[in-house]
């Protein structure tokens, strides 16, 4: 259980520094790291506008997994306890994965509606 702990601890930071580092800039449109989706696709300013917009939720987040990977390397829980905790923080990173994910959706289009404007488009 303590492995799994450590694992799921570390799986949170990864998924903090997969958001974080395409809305810095320090990573462009990939195949590997980000949120690769539909109109965050289109442009390198919707991918960073996105991920940008998904940060605070993407940081809860990865809060949530290092969280519940802490309390079961550091609390002495039975296997219940520490599968329940896992439960709990899988269930809230999937909720602000969602709303990180509607969010990004939501500013990389219209990053896009604004891109289209700049060049004379009409948007559809």
């Amino acid at each position: 259980m303590i492995i799994g702990g450590i694992i799921w601890a570390l799986g949170g930071i990864i998924v903090i520094v997969a958001v974080e580092a395409p809305a810095r800039g320090r990573v462009g449109i990939n195949s590997v790291v980000g949120m690769r989706f539909g109109p965050m696709l289109l442009s390198d300013r919707a991918w960073t506008a996105g991920h940008r917009a998904a940060r605070q939720y993407t940081w809860l987040a990865g809060l949530a997994m290092i969280v519940g990977g802490l309390i079961v390397v550091l609390g002495s829980l039975t296997d219940e306890q520490g599968v329940l905790v896992f439960l709990v923080s899988t269930l809230v990173l999937g909720l602000f994965t969602t709303l990180a994910a509607l969010r990004a959706h939501r500013a990389a289009s219209a990053e896009l509606v604004a891109e289209q404007s700049e060049w004379g488009e009409v948007p559809s």
